[in-house]
């Protein structure tokens, strides 16, 4: 009976977010295996990558939250179309603008693009003194 029950309810997961679902879904840091970090601190380059399932138009948030000191930098919209990507076969996306950031405490930027590529991440360069906690999300909208 348990077993029932449980098959139910997972079956009933799937009827609610069926595969191809639109969801909104966290960008991770590849040299962090457990996530993001939490902050970046002084002038450094960091990415913030995800793996993009299916074709469609997508949109990429950057939100930059100012932790301490005079936070500026700029953010670059970068892909890949390789399934056996490295690091450097990123190029930046054409047409994508650069995202500059400065001494406010919150703000947030939006790219949306309509192309297909295999692999996304945000290149993050921070100059001057200061600590920033950067979150990256990304929301594909399948089939078109």
């Amino acid at each position: 009976m348990k077993f029932l029950l449980f098959l139910a309810c997972f079956s009933a997961l799937f009827a609610f977010n069926p595969a191809g679902a639109q969801q909104v879904k966290q960008m991770t840091n590849p040299s962090n295996v457990t996530g993001l970090p939490d902050t970046i601190s002084t002038a450094t380059t960091t990415y913030l990558s995800a793996r993009a399932y299916g074709s469609g138009n997508v949109a990429i948030q950057l939100n930059v939250k100012k932790v301490s000191g005079t936070v500026a930098g700029t953010a670059v919209l970068q892909a890949c179309v390789d399934a056996n990507f490295t690091p450097d076969q990123y190029s930046d996306v054409l047409g994508a603008p650069t995202f500059t950031f400065t001494n406010v405490s919150d703000q947030s930027y939006i790219w949306s693009i309509s192309a297909n590529f295999l692999h996304y991440r945000i290149k993050i360069v921070t100059t001057g003194t200061q600590v920033n906690a950067p979150k990256g999300f990304y929301y594909l909208k399948s089939g078109g």
